[in-house]
């Protein structure tokens, strides 16, 4: 059963993984090949770091997907609550690695910094799939559990700060609400006071109001809050329909910031244009499409909601990074799965890609 479990895997699925891992090591090297030779002396250096999180994710993701699922549940509450830890651990002198004024790397001996918050994304995933389809645990027990933790993980967001996290890990719990369809009528009694919390989120802090309200207008502010969407709208708009070549962004020369993480697309865009923008779009949707798929075709509840739970994270940060760049969402600090820049992202998206093919495996396999 084993090796017709490894046959029958998704191959639709698993040639997308491939095919933008491997888009995204392209344009990691092109986008930051300027601002590696300026701080490193190494135009390469952004993307020897990414092959190196690539063969960790690569470990990973086989360990994660030969786990068996009941093992898999005994181990994730675990490592859910070890890093909520390690998430907080980030606001400790010593242990802290802070960038560009935020605090959401962790630097641990013997190991590279890292962004706890990533894979708690992934872990919180797991976590509320074994919770909402438990039997065993009434409604309110499960609403309850699962507020508290998003909560705590919220809280500690609010100090780094990360809007962008706390976004998506508020997102996160609704759409898992949703999907089990059970608990949609707790979320409609609980939506306006999260609502009310994002919004004393929003307006605590001056620039996070000023930045939501940027990408309206970013030209009212074209050197402050505004500067980085304008930016990105110049990268793409200039690519036009075929692009001006690989290699050839000129917004990597530090006019664009973060090029190769929170900005990434708008080098796709510039480089190959339209159509490259377009098929990186085709790709997330064919994701969430075969997500769904194992998602709709599996029998047990916990298949079910860790499918569609797993598709939607990569699916929800694609959406927020695009979105970004092309400026129809306020700038956040949030990754493309598989292709920008960043160790902790390629981790734990290749993880729950080996997840997603496990699933797909246990399902096809059995019709064999």
């Amino acid at each position: 059963m084993e090796n017709k479990k490894v046959e029958k895997i998704d191959g639709i699925l698993l040639f997308v993984f491939i095919v933008l891992t491997f888009t995204g090591l392209l344009m990691i090297y092109s986008s930051s090949s300027v601002i590696a030779n300026e701080l490193y002396h190494d135009s390469a250096y952004f993307l020897k770091k990414q092959i190196l999180w690539l063969t960790i994710g690569l470990i990973l993701a086989i360990l994660f997907f030969y786990l068996p699922l009941n093992k898999m549940k005994k181990i994730i509450a675990f490592l859910f609550y070890l890093f909520i830890i390690l998430l907080f651990m980030v606001h400790i002198p010593g242990f802290s690695k802070k960038i560009g004024g935020a605090k959401r790397w962790l630097s641990l001996p013997f190991l590279p910094a890292f962004q706890p918050l990533e894979f708690i994304k992934l872990f919180f995933v797991l976590y509320l799939a074994d919770l909402y389809s438990r039997d065993d645990v009434q409604e309110k027990v499960k609403i309850l559990k699962s507020f508290l933790v998003a909560g705590v993980i919220f809280v500690s967001l609010i100090f780094q700060p990360d809007m962008g996290g706390a976004v998506i890990i508020i997102l996160l719990l609704i759409f898992m609400m949703i999907i089990t369809g059970n608990l949609i009528k707790y979320l409609l009694i609980s939506l306006p006071v999260i609502v009310m919390v994002v919004f004393i989120f929003i307006k605590s802090e001056p620039y996070r109001v000023r930045r939501l309200l940027a990408f309206l207008n970013p030209w009212q502010d074209p050197y402050g809050a505004g500067y980085q969407t304008i930016q990105s709208l110049i990268g793409i708009g200039s690519g036009g329909i075929w692009g001006i070549g690989l290699i050839q962004s000129q917004q990597k020369f530090l006019f664009l910031p973060t090029p190769h993480t929170d900005y990434i697309f708008s080098i796709i865009g510039e480089e190959v244009g339209f159509l490259g923008c377009l098929f990186v779009l085709f790709m997330f949707f064919i994701i969430l499409w075969r997500g769904f798929l194992i998602a709709i075709n599996s029998n047990e509840k916990y298949q079910k909601f860790l499918a569609a739970g797993l598709t939607i994270m990569l699916i929800t940060q694609a959406v927020i990074n695009i979105g970004v760049a092309i400026g129809l969402l306020p700038s956040k600090g949030t990754t493309l799965p598989f292709i920008s820049s960043g160790g902790s992202s390629l981790v734990v998206s290749i993880i729950a890609a080996s997840v997603l093919l496990s699933l797909s495996g246990k399902i096809y396999g059995e019709k064999v």
